[in-house]
């Protein structure tokens, strides 16, 4: 689903608040995929998410990228479950 301009405005603003060396989880989603699009290519960051659609948005930058696992519900394309849930706690 594209984003609307309102989450790409929203991802823009949300980029602009990650700062060096943190850990950021991101949902699955428009606005978020915004933001990892938004992300400078060169901010030392880790980005956490149960999205391989935010995953690869982020494959040429130099954030860390986490991919939480388990089943995919193919609708929204994002890890869900117990296996997912006990990723997630141990970020």
């Amino acid at each position: 689903m594209p984003a609307s301009d309102t989450g790409r405005a929203l991802g823009r603003r949300g980029a602009q608040l990650v700062r060096e060396g943190q850990l950021v989880f991101l949902d699955g989603g428009p606005a978020q995929r915004e933001l990892a699009r938004a992300l400078p290519q060169a901010l030392n960051v880790t980005i956490a998410t149960h999205s391989p659609s935010i995953a690869a948005e982020l494959q040429h930058h130099a954030a860390e990228v986490i991919l939480v696992g388990g089943r995919i519900h193919k609708p929204s394309m994002v890890s869900v479950g117990a296996i997912a849930m006990e990723a997630i706690t141990r970020l």
